[in-house]
């Protein structure tokens, strides 16, 4: 289901004509696996991960994950640092998905808000900061 909506999503985001309604079946069937990657689309992550099960088990324990941070820094002295957007991958996901690899998914979200930023009026400069880390465990 996380993937139909994804691509439902890039359909009507390209269809001006068809209005953003997406049903969710009212009967409980709907998970919270499906509801996490339901809300990466809308905001826009490169990437959505659901840990199967109930979530008791530690996941993503001491896997290596790409870490993506999104700041927005502002051109007045003393004006603090805002983090935009952050996000992290698996390294063995960027290792199999070429459009995931840091280089790649640098430029995509540079080019992503650098437009969108610009037409708000931001004078400021978009930082990307990527870095690899290692946890105990990862919370959604």
């Amino acid at each position: 289901m996380s993937i139909l909506l994804c691509h439902a999503l890039v359909k009507i985001q390209n269809d001006r004509d068809l209005p953003l309604i997406l049903p969710f079946p009212q009967d409980g069937t709907r998970t919270l696996g499906d509801m996490v990657a339901f809300a990466a689309c809308i905001l826009e992550f490169p990437v959505a991960y659901v840990p199967s099960g109930d979530g008791s088990d530690p996941f993503l324990a001491g896997i290596p994950l790409d870490v993506y941070e999104c700041v927005l820094v502002q051109p007045v002295l003393g004006l603090p640092k805002h983090t935009m957007l952050k996000f992290s991958c698996p390294q063995t996901i960027t290792a199999e998905v070429s459009q995931l690899r840091p280089d790649v998914l640098g430029e995509r979200l540079r080019a992503r808000f650098a437009e969108r930023l610009e037409r708000a009026g931001f004078r400021g400069t978009l930082l990307l900061r990527h870095t690899v880390e290692t946890m105990d465990r990862v919370a959604l």
